[in-house]
């Protein structure tokens, strides 16, 4: 009897340790305040912040390319005469970015401007055509390339607001093409901006003997001195903005 009842017992406890190994499986292995899972401190990766590009193209129609000289005219006693062309055959466009999520830097990623030589008027035809037939020979190369290589000094940040105004003033370094000629020039750039809408000034100083030509002369008429200003006054609108 006392073995019988030995073995009942022995029998009774291992079926409550089956119940309770099998009670702790149902409820998912749920475990007590002193054996519980660690838990995990890993922080997410943040965003990688993602510049976009803002591209503006020159309205033709709105914008204005000009040189400007000074000229001596011999033949009326005029010793010095400030000479005047002008074309609206321009096209380019230009794109910026904002380097970082807080605007600390802007960064110019592209410009080419394009102007038709061959289409510039002054208040002399006989000057014109003295520019297209003899001394730029635009004729028969008619387009000056400009296509931007680095800026200098471009300011930071861009507005908040898009109906906030920007101003900036900054050099724009690059390959300038005139004739067959390419050599770096820098432009003095003006901007001023609103919205999807820019204005603009860019201005040299350029040499016609660095580009292959000299300077205009006419024995007892006309002498043009060295130094060309190259001005385009410009409005640009926004067209497309892209990831880099």
């Amino acid at each position: 009897p006392l073995i019988g009842m030995g073995l009942t017992c022995l029998f009774l406890l291992s079926v409550a340790a089956l119940g309770c190994s099998a009670t702790r499986e149902a409820d998912g292995g749920r475990r007590g305040p002193d054996d519980a899972l660690p838990v995990s401190t890993t922080v997410p990766d943040e965003q990688e912040f993602v510049p976009i590009i803002r591209t503006f193209r020159i309205l033709p129609e709105e914008s204005e390319a000009r040189y400007e000289v000074d000229e001596e005219l011999t033949f009326l006693g005029i010793p010095l005469n400030r000479a005047i062309g002008r074309t609206s055959k321009i096209s380019g466009e230009f794109s910026f970015y904002r380097d970082s999520p807080d605007d600390e830097k802007l960064v110019v990623s592209s410009g080419t401007f394009q102007v038709d030589l061959s289409t510039l008027i002054s208040n002399d035809s006989r000057r014109d055509e003295g520019i297209r037939d003899r001394w730029l020979e635009s004729a028969r190369f008619p387009l000056a390339v400009f296509k931007a290589r680095e800026v200098r000094d471009f300011p930071d940040g861009l507005p908040n607001d898009p109906s906030q105004t920007a101003k900036w003033s900054f050099e724009l370094k690059g390959d300038m093409t005139v004739r067959d000629v390419t050599r770096q020039e820098t432009f003095e750039v003006r901007l001023t901006l609103v919205g999807n809408r820019m204005e603009g000034t860019a201005s040299a100083l350029l040499k016609m003997k660095d580009y292959g030509f000299d300077p205009p002369q006419i024995a007892g008429l006309l002498k043009v001195e060295e130094g060309v200003d190259v001005v385009l006054d410009f409005i640009a609108e926004e067209v497309l903005s892209l990831s880099p």
